[in-house]
């Protein structure tokens, strides 16, 4: 089975969430949504640091999260486990690349599984086979971030 999820590419994008760089914690909110995470904990992190800046404004810093009761151990393991942060917004933008791959990848897997099941029913609805198939490739094609305002002024 080919791989469908970095743990690297996922961790850099959180920090990358975190940094001061305007340009690249824009570029990265613009960009990704919680399908773009496929582990927990950065989906976790994602959604801490989301609903943060929606109720005040503000990014939470790194350290902050680090601290943070509303977060899980797993996920303040998994932040530490996170060092790098992307560098210039041509990084920013190649993470986004690679998660976008990524849930393609997972989308176009589960689309397979729900077919696979589907088809394995004593009785095949092919009209529902038909939604379920156009209902997964458009959330694969058209699958684009959740846009925060602000973040990129």
């Amino acid at each position: 089975m080919p791989k469908l999820i970095s743990v690297l590419a996922e961790g850099l994008a959180i920090r990358g969430l975190l940094v001061k760089d305007k340009a690249i914690r824009g570029h990265l909110f613009s960009s990704l949504s919680v399908q773009h995470f496929r582990t927990e904990q950065a989906r976790e992190a994602f959604t801490y640091i989301l609903n943060a800046y929606t109720k005040s404004g503000l990014v939470p810093t790194y350290r902050l999260m680090l601290e943070a009761s509303r977060l899980t151990q797993d996920t303040k393991d998994f932040l530490k486990d996170c060092t790098r942060i992307p560098a210039s917004l041509d990084q920013a933008k190649q993470i986004v690349t690679t998660l976008n791959d990524y849930r393609k990848a997972y989308l176009f897997y589960s689309l397979s599984k729900d077919i696979l099941t589907e088809v394995e029913q004593k009785k095949m609805d092919l009209d529902k086979l038909t939604e379920l198939a156009i209902n997964k490739l458009t959330e694969i094609q058209t699958g684009r971030g959740s846009f925060v305002a602000g973040l990129m002024a």
